[in-house]
């Protein structure tokens, strides 16, 4: 009776872990951006369900603007811990609307994959709204690249958006979740049943052809110990034209701390901007 107990306080706890690899939302922030000089304005705008996501709009600077970039952030934190790898492109003429999901930061609901595809669709349309210029792209980076593959590939209006850039995205959730339990001697015998438990309707590589024709770019480091690289390799299989893809440099989280990914993923976006 007593080991029934314990496999089933450990079956918790571990299918608890799951959960939390996939959202690690944040309500305390990291810093308080008033007592910066970054140029911003607090938005919020509200979903199709009534959930009210706040975000903060980077308007571009010192520079001819080129586009509006709604980026998607990863699964933990909130805007506060996730600026630096959204800021930057405003010194290349690029607005920015970087977002919190529900239940992430300051906006309001619980979150879960169904809202959170809900969210990202009513950001893009947000940004349509603020730019009448329609130059609209879509950056997700980790979970955000790859639930932004759905919310892209899904949107009745998705030939407004002038392409996608999955950074460092996941190929499958279930699959995901298998790599990081296998990588502990206690969850590795229990990552196929413990993985079945996890909403894979939105699984990426079913999705990622319908992405077409918005230009696609697969952004991935073979160094990332978080997502192993053969995500992006099948992702990038999967897809259809117009796609691209670029190897990364530097570890999961040193994505735009590198000069040579911030510069491809800059050129790729001037380039296909160029195109229309």
């Amino acid at each position: 009776m007593i080991m029934k107990a314990v496999l089933l306080l450990l079956l918790s706890t571990l299918l608890s872990a799951c959960t939390h690899l996939i959202f690690q939302p944040y309500k305390n922030q990291a810093f308080d951006i008033e007592k910066t000089e970054i140029n911003y304005q607090n938005v919020n705008f509200l979903t199709a369900d009534g959930v009210d996501l706040h975000g903060w709009w980077l308007p571009h600077a010192h520079t001819e603007y080129r586009a509006t970039v709604v980026f998607l952030h990863g699964n933990a934190g909130n805007i506060t811990y996730h600026l630096a790898n959204a800021y930057w492109l405003t010194r290349y003429g690029f607005d920015v609307l970087l977002f919190d999901y529900r239940g992430f930061g300051l906006s309001t609901g619980k979150p879960e994959v169904t809202g959170l595809m809900t969210d990202i669709s009513a950001a893009i349309d947000y940004a349509y709204r603020r730019n009448n210029q329609n130059k609209v792209v879509v950056i997700g980076q980790s979970l955000g690249a790859s639930m932004g593959i759905y919310a892209v590939s899904q949107k009745s209006n998705k030939a407004k958006v002038r392409a996608f850039a999955g950074i460092s995205g996941f190929s499958d959730y279930r699959q995901i979740t298998r790599d990081v339990l296998s990588n502990w001697w206690l969850s590795w015998p229990l990552q196929w049943p413990l993985s079945l438990m996890i909403d894979n309707d939105y699984r990426p590589l079913d999705y990622i052809a319908q992405v077409s024709p918005v230009p696609l770019l697969i952004m991935h480091s073979q160094a990332d110990e978080i997502i192993p690289y053969y995500h992006a390799s099948l992702l990038f299989e999967a897809a259809a034209l117009p796609k691209a893809i670029f190897t990364m440099t530097g570890l999961h989280n040193q994505t735009f701390k590198i000069e040579k990914n911030r510069r491809s993923l800059l050129n790729y976006l001037i380039k296909v901007l160029s195109l229309k």
